[in-house]
C-alpha cells in the first residue's frame, strides 16, 4: 500500500469518528411543556386547547385538554428525532397522532378511527409563566 492511500485510509477513518461522535453529542430536543393547538376546517367545525407533554423516567407522557376543559390521556408510541406519535381518545374518537416538532410549532395528522377525513393540526408552545 502506498504512503498515499495510507494516509487517505487514515483522513477518512478520523471522518467517520468525528461524525459520530458529533451525532452522539447532538443534544436531544425535549418537546416538554404546554402546546396550544387549533384543529379548522373540519367536517365537525374547529377544535382548540392544550395538549401537555412530560418526560418522566425518560419517556413522554401526556395529555389534551379541549377549550371546555375536558382532558384526555394520551399514550406515546414512538419518538424518533423531531418526530413523535401518540394515541387518545379525545371528542368521543380513537385518534393517532403523527407529530412534527420544528422550533417552538408542531404540526400533526389526526387520524381518527371509522373518519376517512384527515385532521390537521397547528399548534405553538406556550411560554411557561415567569415567577
Amino acid at each position: 500500500m502506498s504512503v498515499f492511500s495510507k494516509t487517505s485510509v487514515a483522513i477518512v477513518s478520523l471522518l467517520v469518528i468525528s461524525v459520530s461522535l458529533s451525532a452522539q453529542t447532538k443534544k436531544k430536543t425535549d418537546f416538554s411543556g404546554s402546546w396550544k393547538y387549533e384543529v379548522r376546517d373540519t367536517p365537525s367545525g374547529d377544535f382548540f386547547g392544550n395538549i401537555v407533554l412530560k418526560k418522566v423516567n425518560g419517556k413522554y407522557q401526556g395529555e389534551i385538554i379541549n377549550d371546555k376543559g375536558s382532558k384526555d390521556s394520551i399514550s406515546v408510541t414512538s419518538v424518533t428525532g423531531n418526530k413523535m406519535v401518540f394515541t387518545s381518545h379525545v371528542e368521543q374518537a380513537d385518534e393517532t397522532f403523527n407529530c412534527v416538532f420544528t422550533g417552538d410549532s408542531l404540526h400533526a395528522d389526526i387520524d381518527v378511527v371509522g373518519d376517512n377525513f384527515t385532521y390537521k393540526l397547528r399548534a405553538k408552545r406556550v411560554a411557561a409563566q415567569k415567577k
